[in-house]
């Protein structure tokens, strides 16, 4: 039923109500107290008819007291605000509405109160609605919270208990306007409940986005003003009267014909170096930007502080390198441009940044080296402005760069694009993502990359210094470019034609794009004003359910999504997605800015993507399913918008559906719209006046709004989206390298998939991996093989790599290159060789870089008098570098081959290291001629190995950029320097007494050189090959790669120029296209960053950088495994810390601990860091947590002692003691907890908060509810990878060598003299067999009292449940919920199978075992020659015996089981090493084929199905260690033949196979942890005793293999009165209601009864308590839902029927196997009683506990969503039990998996983890099964 309240006389409001359907339409006074009324309408009723609304009325009589379910419209004229108030109404009075007198400046303002009632059931709807009318609403200030105050209490309002007060504030104007549609253009907006959480003005927010526009413009107007000046003449700047976007004419002249054919030329040329050009022209973009923001005084800390703001003038801005070198001309022809910039900095004072600083603010100098140094420091962060600005995307800059410049220059000659050859042809774009189905988000054009520039973040100021970048690289990183390119770029900025194009091109353009953006976002009411409301308004309308029905839909129509949710929370999911759409909502707020909270967030939300491997192309399909949720909401909002802004009277339901139709979302990422325009194509008369209205832009369509969704989703997601499509090129390009590494190693298909999967692995968790020594050296051959300016790649498999990645002392780098000259020359004969240092990390700017493009390289100097040159002209400004700075002193008497010394560079580092090599290490050829002796007094040399090393490879997505490598000359090389770079000509030519004026003199003096060249490596004893040689082993090898299948790429201007047209190869055809693996060039970073030395106290005016003084490198070293031959080792120091509760952290730490030894790590408890000095944790280079959760979030025992440290100290770890050392951190927890994984993110967060730790790795989270044997074994590898890669280990054992042995254990038996005459006195006697029971102290234990058998038929060897009383420990009190901490025993009967197991090594059977089981002992571990007491979970010395049976767990879980399986595949082989006939028993016998097949696949861990399968397999034959044990003595007998016919070969065979020793076993054997029980007795009864419910466990797994419980076998065996036991109380949070007058609901199953027990108990007693204090009866409200096997099996019967005869519980019994009822589980019944149950919830003091399964506990919980719905939607249902949870009356006490006797162990473990895994599923079933919820009528 609809009731609308109409307070308007506007005919188009009453008719706009009509179309809604409103049944009836009540007419009340005008707003402002007219009395008049006008007509009704023909279509209503007649105003006598009709019913009359009466202030204070309520409308409930229309219709009846028992019809109650109202929906009440208010629809009121002239009002900007709209409110939709999701309540049932019961009575609802409305007060009178007050009239305010007129405040100054604004109009006559309202408040409109409505007191509203709560039912809690079916929602009904009240909206204050603008409606027509003849003024326009205005504009007003909320009312101040004073105001508001006085209004109330004139009112007498009052909220009262249940109610809420929602206030609405609104406007009437008095602009005019006229008729239905001058009415306000203000749609509607929901308002927030509450008083005072109330919306901003819409107004203010649309002023708000006009107000960041018209900033904004002026920014770019100042930043175009800069551009004309800079590069014209003057008079551009930003047109306010273009509408698009754009700028007046600009004055920069117009580039030529000439001027292209310059620029396509010169393009060309950098094409030849692009790797090394777009590198430059990138990091010095970015290096210039950050000398801008130190120059400010601006420091990045998570946001860009500086985005926002301008550079003062263009002279700021310029790059300075030459201001250094200027004359006084240069500098007077700068004045006008500083004079320029003085004076816009003078006009702009008055006009502030966002940011509050003036534009033109002056800044205060800072020393050179301070301003290059931090803004290199900024760089090599990431914190410069363009870094925070594109974030992720900063390393692809480089390849945007490329993208926008070529797209750019090749537009200027079209014609000439289409080729027939090229050396270079168009860029690809390399930032594209259309493979990955989200192909709209990246750059295809340079179009595509100004937008995304723009929309991340990048400043109009900021396209002035790309300018400078841009003419940067070209003059410093294209070597071949010619006298033309130098003279145009050394012309004046409005002269040269590419200072000219880089202004008009790109700067000017990606400007008016900025413009351009903004104003699409900002400027546009669709954005700025209806999408906010819409959304707004779709979530009132939905009621909170738009999440869940958001991931049903995209659940059920891409179930492959599917796998990606489970194990989350998909209730916490739903909520999550509506804070998502409200940060798309929020873009155009955040449009261009680069850093903040919006970025902030965007990021994050990436990188959990990311973690999650959520893949790219699920991004259109959210973004499908987005829209198809939204689109039904629509059309009812735009109806609703367009009738508001007078537009009402063309919609009609024919058109909408029309327009409804014409809507189409993006499919598979293809964004491709139908226009509005295209939509209408009926000729009807109201659909052609919709499309008018529509064209004329007055109407409001969905497919406009729908739309505008998608560009904001688009524009949002384009953040979000890219950490994984980075992740996914890795993982592509790792794919290609190791398809081609398969075929090249011949790898089988599964030797390819495994490390595919281990590559996968790495990538998904640090965004990189390692690559093997092997796969590195076949990589660089193949990229040797690819490279198609190489002709001497015939010898490309012949390449030797050295790996050193692991080398990063400036020392040892050093002596790493020594080695590799004297490995290249290997005594004259050359060898190629390259030697691999550490790669550029993923975010690195510049890594680690050589800076001496070859080891050997000839000075130049330059006479300053003179200008003469003397040495190599190609070195001439490397040179002056050097001596500028002082860095190097050369030789005296200066030689024109001076060798230059070695320079390189390390992040981090302030200075660069300089080396100059012994003369030993520089082999030379002097120059000979074989005929005239002459030419060797000139004195000319040669380096005899060419050493280059400033190059760079991408190896499967790894990217190298320090790795020195090696061939041998061709002679034609040598002979081109010297002809060129050197007087060599006429010194030649007088040496051999030539003509100097003879033609073809160049020729002649051509071939002489080649002969001198060859003639001089032979002489010397050096490997060189002339031109006719090489082309002819170039023709060999292209026909071996045709043979092999292979193209061979070349390229003919570096081959068949080489040669010469005398040789084959000038005829050859040539393809030149690019093969990854390929070597690249870089650029010269000590051109691109600058360096300032500390010495020069000049301030900085804008000039380049000076170096600071060099330390000599040679003099840096600190050995670590270093000899006098080899160069120092650098092995890290590894700390590894544990908190175990259940050994499971434990048992991984040890893991890693084994896999690391070689580094020597040390491994304790988190307990022992506790208190240590910031001291004690410097000298660790890695620092590992393992960390379990236990109970409530609560660190475990053997960490509380750090944790309680840490808290006191504030929190935190001592400053800065990690900033050297990587961290990484295993969390463990189970989701069946609320606080997962609590404990162990606590860790990270202390050790990478100001202790400054970096991360390792992401952490991991190991759920035990669902595989966590798999995230632990993927965490031990990968941790185990990342800090001793293989390289590293390799070249730790190599170095060790004999000194690398394996630790071994033994056995140290001491003496003891008093138990040995014990035993002779006792001789012959074993009371126990060959073992002595062992007894608790009475200190440390209490005596049992009870122990009963609460089962009717129980049987301790098949089904039981025991009731033990035990004493309570002294000093210790417990209450109800508490948990009962026991320790336990192993049975004599385990103790003695794992004796017989080593029985061998103890001396045989019998009173000799018996007699070692009883001696004290310890363990001796020796590690290479070092003794030392081993680490062990026992104190020792003490008896086997003992510590056999109460402090080793002799039961193998998944935590153990990789230890132990690692430990006996030492024993049993997988391959045979002895030739004899009974060997082949060894492998093909059933125990060795399985366990190897076994241990194969947990060792290699991961989460996925052949692991768990295998971990499952192995822990069913195995779920003991005497199981595995004594299967492999079996085996070992079957082998030996000891039964039997044995011989010499199985003597011999048998003798390969050792008895595994008893110290080793012992040292991976875990701690006998601790059981807890919840207590089931009330200290109330007794506090001095307790008790505990205990079922006995009997289980078989699927082999067949009998498992008894430890702890609950060895209680049932308890003798009362006799026996004592280890107890101690665990305070829990699991407590009962206080008030005995609430409501309560218990949940259990079978011993989860036990703790309510308790509960009862002590009900029953308070019940009594009030029964005598007079306060009457209390009605039963008490619920227990028990669940049990059949009648015999619920125990407590009688106390629970007692209880329930006295009132104190109503009992709801399910039977799951009885003969009598029905079967029923505890969900069962607890939906059966639904109705009832939803009551009782609903209940405001109502409590709920469980306890049990924690699958039986999911399903409960599920019963009793059911039982709520049957009075809310599912949404509020799930809402309701959260709050309950949070005020604590929502309690659990659970457990993993219950074991019974027919259970199958494994399968109960499967069943939990698959609830965990298929979570998503359950989910949309559940969830599908409902109704669906908020408003059935999308329309408004």
């Amino acid at each position: 039923m609809s009731i609308v309240v109409l307070l308007s006389s506007a005919a188009p409001a009453r008719l706009a109500l009509q179309h809604h359907g409103a049944e009836h339409i009540l007419q009340g006074p005008a707003l402002l107290g007219e009395e008049e009324r006008s007509p009704i309408g023909e279509s209503l009723p007649t105003a006598d008819d009709r019913p009359q609304y009466r202030p204070g009325h309520s409308p409930r009589h229309l219709l009846g007291d028992d019809q109650c379910d109202l929906s009440v419209t208010l629809a009121l004229p002239h009002l900007s605000r709209h409110a939709a108030l999701p309540y049932r109404t019961q009575e609802m009075p409305f007060h009178p509405i007050f009239r305010l007198g007129p405040r100054k400046g604004r109009g006559v303002q309202f408040v409109l109160f409505f007191q509203c009632k709560v039912l809690g059931e079916e929602d009904a709807e009240v909206e204050v609605r603008p409606g027509g009318g003849d003024g326009e609403v205005d504009r007003a200030a909320p009312l101040g919270d004073d105001l508001l105050d006085l209004v109330l209490e004139e009112a007498g309002v009052r909220p009262g208990v249940g109610e809420e007060l929602l206030l609405c504030e609104f406007d009437h104007g008095c602009r005019g306007g006229g008729g239905g549609r001058g009415g306000g253009r203000n749609a509607p907006l929901s308002p927030r409940r509450g008083r005072f959480d109330r919306d901003d003005n819409d107004e203010e927010g649309e002023e708000e986005y006009l107000s960041i526009l018209r900033t904004f413009e002026e920014e770019a107007g100042r930043a175009l003003v800069k551009l004309d000046e800079t590069y014209g003449g003057g008079g551009g700047g930003l047109s306010s009267s273009k509408k698009g976007g754009g700028a007046d004419a600009s004055s920069i002249e117009e580039l030529t014909k000439k001027d292209a054919v310059t620029l396509m030329d010169g393009w060309n040329k950098v094409l030849a170096f692009e790797s090394a050009w777009k590198e430059a022209c990138w990091l010095r973009w970015r290096i210039l930007e950050a000398r801008i923001a130190v120059r400010r005084g601006k420091r990045s800390s998570g946001h860009c502080p500086w985005s926002s703001a301008a550079p003062t003038n263009i002279y700021e801005l310029t790059s300075g390198e030459e201001e250094e070198k200027k004359t006084d001309d240069d500098r007077a022809a700068a004045v006008p441009i500083k004079r320029l910039g003085n004076s816009i900095k003078e006009k702009s004072l008055n006009c502030k940044t966002r940011r509050g600083t003036l534009p033109g603010e002056a800044h205060t100098p800072i020393p050179k080296a301070e301003l290059y140094r931090e803004a290199r420091r900024l760089v090599e962060s990431n914190e410069d402005p363009l870094a925070v600005a594109l974030g992720p995307r900063t390393c692809d800059g480089k390849n945007l760069m490329l993208s926008l410049f070529d797209g750019q220059i090749r537009s200027l000659c079209p014609h000439t694009q289409n080729v027939q050859r090229e050396a270079y042809r168009p860029v690809a774009d390399e930032g594209g993502a259309e493979a990955y189905g989200f192909g709209d988000l990246e750059c295809r054009s340079p179009r595509d990359v100004m937008r995304l520039l723009s929309r991340c973040g990048v400043r109009p100021a900021q396209a002035l210094t790309l300018c400078e970048s841009f003419l940067f690289s070209m003059k410093t990183h294209v070597p071949y470019a010619l006298e033309d390119d130098a003279e145009d770029l050394s012309l004046p900025n409005d002269s040269g034609a590419f200072s000219r194009f880089v202004a008009s091109q790109v700067a000017r353009p990606l400007i008016e794009d900025m413009i351009s953006s903004r104003r699409q976002f900002l400027g546009d009411e669709l954005y700025s004003r209806h999408v906010p409301r819409f959304w707004e308004d779709v979530k009132s309308r939905m009621k909170g359910a738009f999440g869940e029905q958001f991931y049903t839909n995209l659940l059920t129509k891409y179930p492959e999504l599917l796998d990606y949710f489970n194990g989350t929370d998909m209730d916490k999911q739903s909520e999550h997605i509506v804070l998502a759409v409200d940060l798309i909502v929020e873009f155009p707020k955040s449009v261009g800015e680069g850093g903040g909270s919006f970025r902030h967030f965007t990021d994050h939300l990436g990188d959990i993507h990311s973690r999650l491997g959520i893949p790219t192309s699920a991004y259109p399909k959210v973004g499908q399913t987005l829209l198809d949720t939204l689109e039904p909401y629509a059309s009812g909002y735009c109806q609703c918008t367009n009738w508001l802004r007078g537009e009402w009277n063309t919609l009609c339901p024919a058109s909408l559906a029309k327009s409804k139709a014409g809507f189409t979302h993006v499919r598979g990422g293809d964004a491709r719209r139908r226009s509005v325009e295209h939509l209408y194509e009926d000729d009807d008369s109201e659909l052609a006046r919709e499309a008018a209205c529509a064209r004329e832009g007055n109407l409001l369509t969905p497919t406009s709004l729908m739309d505008a969704l998608l560009q904001l989703y688009i524009s949002t997601m384009s953040f979000t989206f890219y950490p994984m499509l980075r992740q996914e090129r890795t993982v592509a390009s790792a794919a290609e390298f190791y398809t081609d590494l398969a075929e090249e190693l011949s790898w089988s298909k599964a030797q390819l998939g495994r490390r595919l999967m281990e590559v996968n692995l790495e990538i998904s968790s640090s965004g990189t991996y390692n690559q093997t020594s092997e796969e590195i050296q076949m990589g660089m051959r193949l990229a040797w093989r690819n490279s198609i300016k190489c002709i001497g790649r015939i010898s490309w498999n012949t390449l030797e790599v050295r790996d050193r990645r692991h080398v990063t002392d400036p020392g040892a780098i050093c002596r790493e290159l020594e080695l590799h000259m004297e490995k290249a020359t290997a005594g004259t004969n050359i060898q190629s060789v390259m030697t691999v240092f550490r790669p550029r990390g993923p975010d690195e700017a510049f890594g680690m870089r050589f800076w001496t493009e070859q080891l050997v390289r000839y000075a130049c100097y330059k006479d300053p008098e003179t200008g003469e040159l003397l040495g190599d002209p190609a070195n001439l400004e490397f040179t002056s570098f050097l001596l500028d700075k002082g860095l190097w002193t050369p030789p005296e008497p200066k030689t024109r081959q001076d060798c230059l010394p070695f320079v390189f560079s390390i992040p981090g580092e302030d200075k660069p290291y300089v080396h100059s090599f012994a003369s030993k290490y520089l082999d030379e050829a002097p120059m000979k001629h074989p005929d005239c002796p002459a030419v060797a007094e000139l004195g000319y040399r040669w380096a005899a190995v060419p050493i280059i090393d400033t190059l760079a490879i991408d190896l499967g997505g790894i990217e190298y950029g320090t790795f020195p490598f090696n061939g041998w000359f061709c002679s034609t090389e040598i002979v081109r320097n010297l002809m060129e770079r050197f007087p060599w000509n006429d010194e030649l030519t007088g040496a051999l007494k030539l003509d100097p004026d003879a033609k073809m003199l160049k020729l002649r003096l051509a071939h002489e050189t080649e002969v001198v060249v060859n003639h001089s490596f032979e002489t010397a004893g050096y490997t060189i090959v002339d031109p006719e040689t090489v082309a002819e082993q170039f023709v060999v090898h292209c026909t071996r790669e045709k043979d092999a299948g292979r193209e061979c790429p070349s390229q003919w201007s570096w081959i068949g120029g080489l040669v010469g047209h005398t040789n084959p190869v000038w005829h050859m055809e040539m393809r030149d296209f690019r093969k990854c693996p390929q070597y690249e060039y870089t650029s010269h970073q000590w051109l691109v960053a600058g360096y300032a030395d500390s010495t020069e106290d000049g301030e900085d005016d804008g000039g380049d950088s000076e170096l600071t003084r060099s330390r000599n490198a040679s003099q840096l070293a600190n050995p670590i495994l270093g000899t006098a031959d080899l160069p120092p080792l650098p092995v890290p120091r590894v700390l590894i810390a544990y908190g175990s509760e259940t050994g499971t952290a434990e048992a991984a730490a040890a893991r890693l601990g084994r896999n690391l030894r070689l580094v020597r790590p040390t491994v304790v408890p988190l307990n022992e860091l506790a208190g240590m000095d910031p001291d004690g944790w410097r000298p660790y280079t890695h620092v590992l947590m393992l960390c379990s959760t236990f109970g409530k979030g609560l660190a475990p025992t053997n960490a509380e002692d750090f944790f309680s440290d840490v808290e006191e100290k504030g929190g935190t770890l001592p400053p800065g003691c990690l900033s050297h050392a990587q961290v990484s951190v295993l969390a463990l927890g189970s989701t069946i907890y609320p606080d997962f994984c609590k404990a162990g993110m606590a860790l990270e967060r202390m050790m990478l908060g100001v202790a400054g730790g970096t991360k390792l790795s992401p952490i991991a989270k190991a759920d035990a509810a669902c595989d966590s044997a798999g995230t632990v074994t993927e965490w031990v590898n990968l941790t185990t990878r990342l800090i001793l890669p293989p390289q590293l280990r390799s070249e730790i054992e190599s170095r060790l060598g004999d000194a690398n042995e394996p630790l071994k254990f033994r056995m140290k038996w001491e003496d003891d003299v008093e138990h040995e005459q014990a035993e002779k006195g006792d001789a012959g006697h074993v009371k126990f067999g060959i073992v002595d029971a062992f007894e608790w102290p009475e200190d440390e234990s209490v005596l049992c009292r009870i122990n009963d058998e609460l089962l009717e038929n129980g049987d301790l060897e098949r089904r039981s449940t025991r009731r033990i009383r035990f004493d309570v420990p002294p000093g210790q009190s417990y209450v109800s919920g508490d948990h009962l901490s026991v320790r336990p025993l192993n049975s004599i009967e385990s103790v003695e199978r794992f004796a017989r197991c080593f029985a061998e090594e103890l001396g045989g059977e019998g009173a000799s075992l018996r007699r070692m089981l009883n001696r004290p002992f310890g363990v001796e571990c020796e590690d290479n020659g070092h003794v030392y007491p081993a680490r062990l979970p026992f104190s020792s010395p003490a008896a086997l015996s003992k510590i056999l049976q109460s402090d080793v767990g002799l039961g193998l879980t998944e935590a153990w089981a990789a230890s132990a399986a690692g430990l006996l595949g030492q024993y049993v082989p997988e391959s045979s090493t002895v030739a004899v006939d009974a060997d082949a028993l060894r492998f093909s016998h059933p125990f060795a084929k399985k366990f190897n097949e076994l241990k194969h696949d947990i060792l290699a861990g991961g989460k996925g199905k052949v692991a768990g399968d295998a971990m499952n397999e192995f822990l069913g034959w195995y779920p003991t260690v005497m199981d595995l044990l004594e299967e492999y003595e079996e085996y070992r007998r079957d082998v030996s033949g000891e039964d039997g016919d044995d011989d010499n070969d199985g003597d011999a065979a048998a003798a390969t196979l050792k008895a595994v020793s008893l110290a080793e076993v012992l040292a991976i054997l875990p701690r006998l942890q601790p059981r807890l029980y919840s207590i089931s007795s009330s200290n109330k009864i007794d506090p001095t005793k307790v008790e505990i419910s205990v079922g006995v466990v009997h289980l078989h797994t699927k082999e067949g293999v009998h498992v008894r419980g430890v702890c609950s076998n060895y209680l049932a065996r308890l003798l009362p009165g006799t026996d004592r036991v280890n107890v101690q109380v665990r305070e829990s949070s699991f407590r009962g209601p206080t008030d005995p007058t609430r409501p309560t609901v218990m949940v259990g199953a079978g011993t989860g009864l036990a703790p309510m027990m308790g509960f009862l108990t002590d009900r029953a007693m308070d019940l009594e308590q009030r029964h005598k204090e007079g306060h009457g009866q209390i009605h039963r409200n008490c619920h227990l839902f028990f669940g049990a096997r059949d009648e015999g099996e619920q125990i407590y019967k009688d106390k629970v029927g007692q209880y329930e005869h006295s009132d104190v519980l109503q009992l709801h019994l399910a039977l799951s196997r009885s003969e009598h009822v029905p079967k029923q589980y505890v969900q069962d019944k607890i939906r059966s009683y639904s109705r009832e149950l939803a009551v009782v919830l609903l209940d405001p003091g109502c409590s709920y506990y469980v306890c049990g399964d924690a699958g039986m506990a999911d399903c409960a919980y599920d019963a009793c969503l059911d039982a709520l719905k049957t009075r809310m939607s599912r949404v509020k249902a799930v809402q309701h039990l959260k709050l309950m949870r949070v005020a604590g009356r929502w309690q659990s006490d659970l457990w993993g998996v219950s074991e019974t006797l027919e259970e199958d162990y494994n399968q109960a473990k499967k069943a939990m983890a698959k609830r965990k895994r298929k979570s998503a599923i359950n989910w949309l079933n559940r969830v599908k099964k409902t109704d669906p919820v908020g408003d059935d009528d999308s329309d408004y």
